[in-house]
């Protein structure tokens, strides 16, 4: 009887009646709770529906669907069935919202889901680059609570990446390497932190990116704040030690010009050029007739000498 009888309570959510929408939460909950498993053919319509009322206006609603939430949550862990190819996008989606009730309640879904470490959780990494950067933005929320849960969630994350090392890394960089360049030093700390882990973990599949992540962490190394300048100082050797020992193809072209345009800058700062020579220092040692063959890099070189 579920598809005559789930689809009309649904309806019932977005009642103008604060009553009725809060008898559609009950209505469910007694549903869920004899169906259990059966109710995943439903589970985007009902997630979708309890996140709206989770920010609902009525308190008396607003607990009813936390309620019901908590029900489908242990219903999911359980069944470990859920379609994450239509789920993720219905995730993306709603991780562009920013009410705070709304932002709790995606963080403990995906907290719920990254702990189920049979199927759920190995299926979230590898949807991981589609909302990682969705999720990045609740970093630099105004409420510290949701900035301690989003960052509970991202280690939690990063712990799960670890345990499974074939996760797809490269399409992440990108969105590390923008949020390394935020105002909210929170959120570019969190940046630089999951660089460092993932340089520790790729190392060599990581090198054509090398460029880009030089981009955003060198810079970094001039901070006012002194962990982020200490932690990008430290990834920057952290590179420079993976592309002096690794004997895979190098190619510097894209390395050196970041270099160049980074020495470039009328404002570099000596730490920043500091860090920029050791690149230098190392290419000049590994490979000097590729380096030797970018005149801009060497005149760049000859204007901050000082530093060598």
């Amino acid at each position: 009887y579920l598809k005559k009888v789930v689809p009309p309570v649904l309806v019932c959510f977005s009642d103008p009646d604060s009553r009725v929408r809060y008898y559609a939460c009950e209505s469910l909950y007694n549903i869920v709770k004899v169906a259990r498993g059966t109710i995943i053919e439903y589970f985007n319509d009902l997630f979708d529906g309890v996140c709206n009322l989770s920010a609902d206006r009525d308190p008396n609603v607003k607990d009813g669907a936390l309620m019901l939430d908590r029900l489908v949550q242990d219903v999911v862990a359980e069944s470990d069935t859920i379609d994450m190819q239509t789920f993720v996008p219905l995730l993306c989606g709603r991780l562009k919202e920013d009410n705070p009730f709304v932002r709790q309640f995606l963080i403990g879904w995906i907290l719920m889901l990254e702990k189920h470490d049979s199927v759920l959780g190995i299926e979230l990494i590898k949807f991981l680059p589609e909302f990682l950067g969705g999720l990045f933005n609740y970093t630099s929320d105004p409420n510290w609570e949701i900035r301690q849960q989003v960052g509970t969630a991202l280690e939690a994350l990063l712990r799960n990446i670890h345990s499974h090392p074939d996760v797809d890394l490269r399409h992440m960089v990108p969105i590390l390497v923008e949020y390394c360049g935020s105002n909210d030093d929170n959120t570019t700390m969190t940046a630089i932190r999951w660089i460092e882990n993932f340089v520790e973990l790729g190392r060599e599949r990581l090198l054509e990116q090398y460029a880009d992540i030089l981009a955003a962490i060198l810079p970094c190394t001039a901070h006012s704040g002194s962990l982020i300048a200490d932690a990008s100082f430290e990834i920057n050797k952290a590179l420079l030690t993976v592309a002096n020992e690794t004997d895979a193809h190098f190619e510097i072209e894209r390395v050196c010009t970041t270099l160049a345009r980074l020495l470039n800058d009328e404002k570099v700062n000596t730490r920043l050029a500091v860090s920029v020579s050791m690149w230098f220092t190392m290419l000049h040692e590994k490979m000097p007739d590729k380096l030797f063959g970018h005149p801009e890099v060497m005149t760049q070189t000859s204007r901050h000498a000082q530093y060598f």
